[in-house]
């Protein structure tokens, strides 16, 4: 026996819906109008998370299209006519639908009083998970477009082991006055335990934070980062701001430039309180994808060593793992370890770009550095066990930074985290 639905309108023609209910006219038994057709979604289709389902097609002119959606009628509108008797039609699916399941979709065109034949149905599917915008790890579909979280962290050497840089995405590294390396660790996670020390901005981390979208957490700043801030109207969350002090701790008994951190509870908070929870990722993402299988990686025993001039305890290193298709950070000549863990954890990395920038400027007495990151330039990706050279592309302050090959193809990254470290050129970056 045919569908309810199907039996009933064979009955008549449809001319009105209400809440799912079937209104018909007298019958007719010559169908005088032509089937829809739906030209998207195409059949197959898989929806990619946040998308709006429209599907638009074409019918004959002066004809009013009702959509039937697993067997359900969920809606109709009106054909914008056009020429030739034949005009367009677009509808919004706003039902909340299941993911990980095959969706039908048929429609039929009701013009004066004759109804059409059904359109060729189609399927299409909402996925269960997806790839992560930011770091192209697949988790459930409902995560993978959350608007990131940017983190001002720092690397003195007695700071060490910081909080959370295991569980970020994204980390860039770049100096700050004195020649210390400083971090900004962008997050799409939610389960860490800390994150810090959290410490000042300045304008090139505001302007990388700004291809994201999303907050920026810091302890205050130079003039030149708060111009930047207002400049491109990041949303600041300072800690030393008394309505955004309170998404802080400090541990210890006493202030400290070194013992501020944050933490899952109090990004949470964040989010919820500037209504950023609904809010979805919309940067332009990366290219990724899957890992070599293992008989395809190599016995790289070589290291990457950045030396930024800033003292032993500053200088860079990186190891190939073959087992897990990662490399182990050392800082200082050290393994580079995550305090969120109760054992020794060291952070492995499966993607190291190093851009390379123009020379550093000192801006003033302070030794504020200006740092060139728009523009373009050369650099080097550390991945799969062996070293490629690389350009580098951010058009203006506001624009995604992009990594592609010499021959111009756009780096595809393993997916998961990534680590930029940003150095001048006249800094020793060696391979052996």
């Amino acid at each position: 026996m045919k569908n309810k639905y199907y039996s009933l309108i064979s009955l008549g023609v449809l001319t009105a819906v209400a809440s799912g209910v079937f209104v018909f006219a007298t019958p007719h038994i010559a169908l005088a109008v032509s089937a829809p057709t739906i030209r998207t979604p195409k059949n197959g289709a898989v929806v990619a998370p946040d998308t709006k389902i429209v599907v638009t097609g074409l019918a004959q002119n002066n004809s009013t299209i009702y959509f039937i959606l697993d067997k359900k009628v969920i809606g109709g509108t009106k054909v914008k006519n056009g020429k030739n008797n034949l005009g367009s039609f677009s509808f919004t699916i706003k039902q909340t639908l299941s993911r990980g399941v095959k969706h039908s979709l048929e429609s039929q065109a009701l013009n004066k009083g004759a109804k059409s034949p059904f359109s060729s149905p189609i399927t299409f599917t909402l996925p269960k998970t997806w790839p992560r915008r930011l770091d192209g790890v697949i988790v459930d579909a409902s995560k993978a477009n959350v608007l990131p979280v940017a983190v001002m962290i720092e690397n003195l050497a007695q700071v060490r082991p910081q909080s959370g840089l295991a569980s970020a995405s994204i980390v860039y590294e770049a100096l700050a006055e004195g020649g210390i390396p400083r971090f900004m660790a962008i997050f799409a996670r939610d389960d860490m335990l800390k994150v810090g020390p959290v410490r000042s901005t300045r304008p090139y981390y505001v302007d990388i934070a700004k291809e994201y979208g999303g907050p920026l957490l810091h302890a205050g700043g130079s003039r030149d980062a708060f111009q930047e801030i207002g400049r491109l109207q990041v949303r600041s969350i300072d800690a030393l701001v008394n309505k955004t002090a309170k998404y802080f701790f400090r541990t210890g008994t006493s202030p400290s430039t070194h013992n501020l951190f944050t933490n899952k509870t109090r990004i949470a908070a964040i989010k919820n309180d500037f209504k950023l929870e609904s809010v979805i990722a919309g940067f332009d993402p990366w290219k990724f994808k899957d890992d070599p299988v293992l008989s395809k990686r190599p016995n790289e025993k070589r290291q990457l060593t950045i030396d930024f001039k800033s003292g032993r305890e500053y200088i860079v290193m990186y190891k190939y793992e073959r087992a897990s298709n990662s490399y182990l950070r050392f800082n200082g000549g050290r393994p580079h370890l995550d305090a969120n863990y109760p054992k020794a954890t060291q952070i492995k990395v499966k993607n190291v770009v190093v851009q390379l920038i123009e020379k550093e400027k000192v801006l003033d007495a302070k030794k504020h550095l200006a740092l060139q990151i728009t523009g373009s330039g050369k650099g080097w990706l550390l991945q799969d066990g062996k070293l490629q050279q690389i350009i580098w592309r951010k058009a203006k302050a506001n624009s995604r930074t992009k990594f592609y090959f010499t021959n111009g193809k756009e780096i595809e990254f393993d997916r998961g985290n990534t680590w930029v470290e940003i150095v001048p050129k006249d800094r020793p970056v060696t391979y052996k």
